[in-house]
């Protein structure tokens, strides 16, 4: 899990994408982590296939959340069921 959650974190810069994009937001419930309490699974996100197209093709994406940080890192894994 240890190196899961530090390979999302390092891919957190590419969450500010996610609030660029034109179409409709996605809704996240979050949930503490039954392995990690610093950390809360989302389920999954919708985003675009293509960021230039948000109204195109859609993916579902997992979502996690690193607390302990005055901003906590919101991070996006490209597997499925983070959380469930």
């Amino acid at each position: 899990m240890r190196t899961g959650v530090a390979a999302a974190v390092a891919a957190a810069g590419s969450v500010g994408i996610i609030s660029t994009a034109s179409a409709a937001p996605s809704t996240v419930d979050w949930k503490p982590s039954p392995d990690k309490p610093e950390v809360d699974c989302g389920g999954t996100v919708t985003v675009p296939v293509d960021w230039s197209n948000p109204n195109g093709p859609t993916k579902r994406v997992a979502a996690v959340t690193v607390r302990g940080h005055k901003v906590p890192a919101k991070v996006i894994t490209r597997g499925e069921g983070v959380g469930e």
